[in-house]
C-alpha cells in the first residue's frame, strides 16, 4: 500500500492502476477474515496520520521496543480467567487460540532467559515440547510451530539478548524514517508500523514469504522515491 500511494503521484496510467490496485487491496484485507491484516491496516493509517511529526519513526520504534522487551510479561499477564472468558465471547475463537499459543512458548522462556533455545528452536519446541503441551491445555487446537508472535519468537530462540539487539535495531530503523522527508517518510511511517503490527500477532518473524515481502514493499518504495527524485 505505501508503494501504491507513492506510485499514484506519478499520474496517467500509474496513477489509475495504483488507484485501482490500491482498492483492490484494502477491500480485500477488509472482507477477509484476517483480523491480523485488519489491524495492521488501521495500526498503520493511524501511524501515517501523524507521519509529518519530526519523533514520529522513532515514537513508532519507542512503541515496537516496548512490546519487544514487556512481551513475556504480557502475556503472562493475559493467561488469566478474566481474560480468557472476555475473548471467549468473542465471535472468533483466533484470539483465544493465540493467546493459548503465546502461553505455551512464554513457558519455555524462564528456561533459557538469557541466551535463547537457539536459531530455529520455535518450531521445535511447538512441535515436539512443552510449548504444545501448555498451548493445548489452554485450548489451541493442533501442534505449534511457532508463536505468531515476532518478539515471543526472538526470545524463544535469541533470548533478552536477542530482543536488545532487536531494540537496537527498531530505534535506527525509526530514526532513518525520521531523516526522510514528504510522502516518502509518510510512506514508510506506515509500512514500519503495519508491518511491526503484523509481526507482533500473526505468522512466523523467519518465514521465506514474509521477509520477501517486507524487503519488495521496502524496495518498491525507495525505487519510487528515486524516481520522483530522478525524472526520465
Amino acid at each position: 500500500l505505501p508503494a501504491i500511494a507513492l506510485a499514484a503521484r506519478h499520474g496517467g496510467v500509474e496513477a489509475l492502476l495504483a488507484a485501482f490496485t490500491g482498492t483492490l487491496s484494502v477491500m480485500a484485507i477488509l472482507l477477509s477474515e484476517g483480523q491480523s491484516a485488519q489491524l495492521a491496516l488501521l495500526v498503520g493509517v493511524l501511524a501515517a496520520s501523524i507521519a509529518l511529526l519530526p519523533i514520529a519513526g522513532r515514537l513508532v520504534a519507542g512503541v515496537c521496543i516496548v512490546g519487544v522487551l514487556a512481551m513475556p510479561l504480557l502475556v503472562k499477564s493475559l493467561d488469566t480467567g478474566p481474560v480468557h472468558r472476555a475473548l471467549s465471547n468473542l465471535p472468533s475463537a483466533n484470539a483465544v487460540h493465540r493467546v493459548a499459543l503465546w502461553v505455551g512458548y512464554q513457558s519455555i522462556l524462564r528456561e533459557r532467559p538469557i541466551m535463547g533455545w537457539g536459531a530455529g528452536a520455535a518450531r521445535h519446541a511447538g512441535m515436539t515440547g512443552r510449548a504444545t503441551e501448555v498451548a493445548v491445555e489452554r485450548g489451541y487446537p493442533r501442534v505449534a510451530t511457532s508463536p505468531h508472535n515476532a518478539p515471543l519468537e526472538i526470545w524463544t530462540e535469541l533470548g533478552l539478548i536477542g530482543a536488545a539487539l532487536t531494540s537496537m535495531l527498531l530505534w535506527f530503523v525509526g530514526a532513518a524514517i525520521d531523516r526522510q522527508r514528504g510522502e516518502v517518510r509518510v510512506a514508510l511511517t506506515f509500512f514500519f508500523a503495519s508491518a511491526a503490527t503484523y509481526s507482533f500477532v500473526s505468522s512466523s518473524l523467519f518465514q521465506g514469504w514474509w521477509l520477501s515481502s517486507l524487503a519488495m514493499a521496502l524496495v518498491a518504495c525507495f525505487m519510487l522515491e528515486f524516481r520522483r527524485k530522478n525524472p526520465a
